[in-house]
């Protein structure tokens, strides 16, 4: 798997506007191409950023994930914005878990 730097650097070549997270370079997994326009953009594993935050910051999972979803995640600023994934198989199994409980 390439390094972060090679990533960014490729990234950066393809689409010289595109942003990067700062800190966050561990959870960078690629790049995807953001609509019509066809921009490189970066693209970050969602569930990794929350944990490198944690790490960084030493906040718990539930203050990590508001700083991420207002800081990181609801920072849009424009079509060279990063996108972020969520794996299969990692949050969705926990939010399946808690609307089950909620259920009964």
């Amino acid at each position: 798997m390439a390094t972060p730097d090679l990533m960014m650097k490729t990234i950066a070549h393809l689409n010289p506007d595109a942003l990067f997270v700062d800190g966050l370079d561990d959870a960078l997994i690629g790049a995807s191409y953001r609509g019509p326009s066809g921009r490189t953009v970066a693209c970050y594993d969602r569930d990794k950023c929350i944990e490198l935050i944690i790490e960084q910051d030493d906040l718990t999972y539930v203050e990590a994930l508001e700083h991420f979803e207002k800081s990181v995640e609801g920072a849009f600023v424009g079509k060279s914005s990063p996108l972020f994934v969520t794996f299969f198989g990692s949050e969705i199994e926990i939010m399946l878990e808690i609307e089950e409980e909620e259920e009964d």
